[in-house]
Parts: C-alpha cells; structure tokens; sequence
C-alpha cells in the first residue's frame, strides 16, 4: 500500500513537471516572436503622379497614400517577414484598408517589388480582422497591361504583397495604400497591433 501511494506521488509531481516546462515553453516563444523585429511608421505622402505607378485602380475614386515602414531585425539570423500584414484604418469611416503595393529606393529611384493576385484560399488579409472596420481591398490593373490590345490582359485583381527574407539589421519600404480624396487620419496596424499613426497633409 505504502509502495502504491508513493508511486501516485512521484506520477503526480512528473505529471506536474510536465506541465510547468509546457508553460514555460510556450511562454518563452511567444516572447521571442515579440522580440524578433521593431517596426517603426515614419512620413507619409500622397503620390500626385499616378500615372507613373506600374499600376491603376480599378475603382478611380482611390487615391494612393505612401507609407514609410522601417522594419529592425532584433536577432542575429534572417527571419522572413510577410508585408501582407498590414494595414491602414481610415477611421472617419472605419475602414480597414489593404496596401496594393511596396517599394523601396535605389538612390532617387523607385524600385517596386512584383505583387502576386492573392490567393483566396490562402488569404492573410483575413487573419487578423478589426472588429467595428469594414475591409476594403483595392483592385488594381497592371499599367503595362492597359496598352495591350488583348482584353482578357485587362482584369483587375486583389494583389498580395511579397514575403522578404530579413537579413540587414534595418530595412525600409513604402506600402502603398487606397484612400478616398477626404482620408484624414488613421493607424497603421501589423496584424492586429497598431504600430503607428498617419493623418493628412
């Protein structure tokens, strides 16, 4: 009897063991996701130019708002990182707005980086959605595919932005956002947590 209870005893304290490093564990890796990047929100403009973006909206209201996003890698390995992430609030009229684009610069130049028609059936827009935001989701034709005379080179789609492998300890890209002509101010949020502020100019 006194050999059964000790045994009950030693499977309770390994059952307990076990429990306690399960938590631990978990909790370490949720705070190392924390700590692998800072994402810092600096100026915003609009682009009076659109007619030289390598896109055009299909809904001609939209205007385009650029965001600087500077992503600081916080660990020494290359992590990859998905664009697609964000979003801007337009919060006089509680929109939630997916970026249809991203560039960085090389000297004076625009480099923009080839967006691909999202895939519906993988959709990490839709992961991270804001209660009391309505969604909105720009689509946009190729600018080189207007010239074509082929008709079915003119659908307009939802493009999603490209993933990056992070491997310089700061890196800055431009997200372009749609915003209607009356866009005052709003957040930028990395899936749900908002990561900075942007009003109009």
């Amino acid at each position: 009897m006194q050999r059964k209870s000790n045994f009950i005893i030693i499977l309770l304290i390994f059952v307990s063991f076990q429990i306690s490093f399960g938590q631990a564990k978990d909790s370490t890796d949720v705070e190392q996701n924390k700590n692998y990047y800072k994402i810092t929100i600096g100026k915003s403009a609009y682009t009076k130019k659109l007619w030289q973006e390598p896109y055009r909206y299909k809904n001609r209201d939209y205007k385009t708002l650029s965001v600087e996003v500077t992503v600081e890698k916080l660990v020494s390995k290359n992590i990859e990182f998905d664009f697609d992430l964000f979003c801007l609030t337009d919060e006089e009229n509680k929109w939630r707005i997916r970026p249809v684009t991203m560039y960085y610069y090389q000297t004076d130049k625009k480099v923009y980086l080839e967006p691909a028609a999202d895939n519906r059936n993988y959709n990490s827009f839709e992961n991270y959605p804001l209660e009391g935001y309505s969604d909105i989701e720009a689509a946009t034709y190729e600018s080189k595919k207007l010239l074509s005379k082929k008709q079915n080179n003119k659908t307009a789609n939802i493009k999603a932005l490209p993933k990056q492998i992070l491997k310089n300890g700061k890196t800055t890209y431009y997200l372009d956002f749609p915003v209607v002509s009356g866009f005052k101010y709003g957040k930028v949020y990395y899936k749900d947590k908002p990561t900075g502020f942007v009003a109009r100019k």
